[in-house]
């Protein structure tokens, strides 16, 4: 086992659990991951990573890595070495890291392939990533716009003010290309919890939402889901989802 610090980027919710992301001292991404009896890759359990929080500094017991592209970066841990925080990067560290891990737009070399589009019979078409393709499944980017939040309830969304369904981003990045993600950053869907208790609803939300981050520096951190095979496909891809968002000013802080 090999004791390393990573910076923590990402804090997604994934298959139950928690997705975790991060950067060592040389700026490689990792990704901890768990694995199961037949050495599949899982989420790490809420009550394991619960105290952590992006951009603190975490120290975690890894065992060898597992790389399966897209997801290049995949190290399993140690379930019992219990994760360590050691620091936290302050509001200028935190603009300063993104900066230097930050790409142009959201299509490029960066990925290692191409980015492809599944093709829905109904709706927006997907993009994603052919799974066994590409070097990395996550990057940084700056939106140039955020043209809309948006929610697509779930059947279950009136037993609790959890939002349940898909929180989606609608935005242009800087070579004016659109794309439409879900949200799976666990920062923002909490935030949506709060503001739904307070009594704001979700086209509220949405609409205020994505008036504050217009009018702040944003970073949105594009990650690809493991494979997943839709029901209209006998065919594998592995989609596009913003793990992350970021504001300077921090959207959390400014009130409506």
């Amino acid at each position: 086992m090999q004791e390393k610090e990573i910076i923590i980027t990402d804090k997604a919710r994934w298959m139950g659990g928690v997705c975790l992301y991060g950067y060592d001292e040389e700026n490689n991404g990792i990704r901890p991951i768990m694995v199961d009896g037949a050495n599949n890759p899982t989420s790490l359990p809420r009550n394991f990573v619960e105290r952590i929080k992006p951009f603190q500094r975490v120290k975690f017991g890894f065992i060898r890595p597992q790389p399966a592209p897209p997801h290049t970066e995949d190290w399993v841990i140690n379930g019992s070495y219990f994760p360590q925080i050691v620091g936290v990067l302050s509001e200028e560290e935190r603009k300063t890291f993104l900066e230097k891990i930050l790409f142009p737009c959201l299509k490029g070399d960066h990925w290692g392939t191409e980015i492809c589009y599944y093709r829905k019979s109904r709706g927006e078409d997907a993009p994603c990533i052919e799974p066994g393709k590409g070097k990395r499944s996550i990057i940084t980017i700056k939106p140039k716009s955020i043209i809309s939040v948006s929610y697509e309830s779930s059947e279950t969304d009136e037993e609790s003010v959890w939002p349940k369904g898909k929180i989606k981003l609608k935005f242009s990045d800087m070579k004016d290309e659109v794309y439409n993600l879900n949200i799976t950053d666990l920062a923002l869907r909490e935030y949506w919890a709060i503001l739904r208790k307070g009594g704001l609803n979700d086209k509220d939300i949405g609409f205020n939402l994505q008036r504050k981050l217009n009018d702040c520096e944003v970073f949105l951190r594009i990650g690809t889901g493991r494979a997943f095979t839709p029901r209209e496909s006998d065919k594998p891809y592995c989609f596009l989802f913003i793990t992350a968002i970021y504001s300077f000013p921090n959207y959390i802080d400014v009130s409506f």
